[in-house]
């Protein structure tokens, strides 16, 4: 048997169900009756992802996590039931497509600062951070202030985290 490529590149979203078909794979044998029969196999694979079934149906196998596993690479091997049986083999390389699944994260669970009452307006007192362990667009989030600033004498700047005085503070 022969595949009509020797690789193959694709992309299955991590949010794909387990059970899932996401391609179908097809050797060809030139011989005649049970020598032409196919059989497929997954010869090796990262994890366990994915299964193949007998007719070359390429299914998830389980849950996907792209921050776990970005890229997979399956190598199916078609075996003819010939004598000898003769087999090929396709390299399949799978990207792990992101989903926004994760929530942005601090990189400290508080945040302290002390502020001198004689700053100006619009100074810069220090900055938070946090991350988001999805990809891409799906990493994007904004900071913002959501308590404890009534006065409005604080703002943060939505992509940077810096955090500012915006009028003059006055602890009396």
């Amino acid at each position: 048997p022969s595949f009509a490529q020797s690789s193959l590149r694709l992309t299955v979203s991590e949010d794909t169900a387990v059970g899932t078909a996401v391609r179908n794979v097809a050797a060809t044998d030139a011989d005649f009756s049970m020598n032409a029969a196919i059989d497929y196999t997954i010869v090796s694979s990262t994890a366990g992802l994915f299964n193949i079934s007998s007719t070359g149906v390429l299914s998830v196998a389980s849950v996907l996590d792209r921050e776990t596993v970005a890229t997979v690479q399956v190598n199916v091997t078609a075996t003819d039931q010939g004598i000898p049986r003769l087999s090929s083999t396709m390299v399949i390389d799978i990207i792990v497509g992101d989903v926004d699944d994760n929530l942005p994260e601090y990189s400290s669970s508080v945040f302290q600062m002390n502020v001198a009452e004689n700053r100006p307006a619009n100074t810069t007192l220090s900055a938070v951070e946090a991350f988001d362990a999805d990809a891409l667009v799906n990493a994007g989030f904004v900071y913002r202030i959501s308590a404890g600033n009534a006065a409005g004498l604080f703002s943060v700047n939505p992509s940077t985290g810096l955090i500012s005085v915006t009028a003059p503070l006055d602890r009396e």
